[in-house]
């Protein structure tokens, strides 16, 4: 008799655990997002460490106080890595060459805005930033007339305000 609840009461225990999120529930593992549309998360931690985020609505990437833990994709130890990630609308042709920690060793083109020419570097293969072209011609085509801001995003910066407080929509299309 005693196996028998045991075994009811596991039963009932993993059909609890498969059931999908209550409607209305606004935990944040219950949230559709898309990445990267969340503002600074300091969360609960008070370790006070420098991070950046991409702020959609300025439209940059802006320096905030990371607690230190419970972060999520909005959030970078460097603005270079904010700027690479997000920098759609930041100037990608003054990003430094990244080769990024892979160790594949692909030739690629940077701007150097310095000289404001296109320069070989080799690509590690992985991260690194948006300054970083297949081909010279692409460099050149992204990069001349170097000082205009670039809006094509990249893999960036779209999860919802309402993970930490006030809602606010996102844009309609990007």
């Amino acid at each position: 008799m005693k196996s028998g609840a045991i075994v009811l009461l596991l039963g009932l225990l993993a059909l609890w655990a498969q059931l999908p999120p209550v409607a209305g529930d606004t935990s944040l593992s219950a949230l559709p997002l898309r990445p990267l549309y969340v503002p600074a998360d300091p969360r609960s931690c008070y370790a006070m460490i420098p991070h950046w985020f991409y702020n959609w609505q300025a439209k940059k990437c802006e320096n905030f106080m990371y607690g230190g833990c419970d972060g999520h994709e909005n959030n970078f130890e460097m603005q270079t890595d904010c700027l690479g990630k997000c920098g759609g609308h930041a100037d990608i042709c003054s990003l430094p060459p990244e080769v990024g920690p892979c160790t594949a060793a692909i030739p690629r083109w940077t701007y150097n805005w310095r000289a404001k020419t296109c320069e070989e570097f080799s690509y590690g293969g992985c991260r690194g930033n948006k300054n970083n072209f297949e081909t010279e011609v692409d460099c050149l085509q992204a990069c001349a007339g170097h000082g205009k801001t670039h809006d094509n995003l990249g893999q960036c910066c779209y999860l919802h305000r309402a993970m930490v407080g006030t809602h606010q929509a996102p844009p309609a299309a990007l």
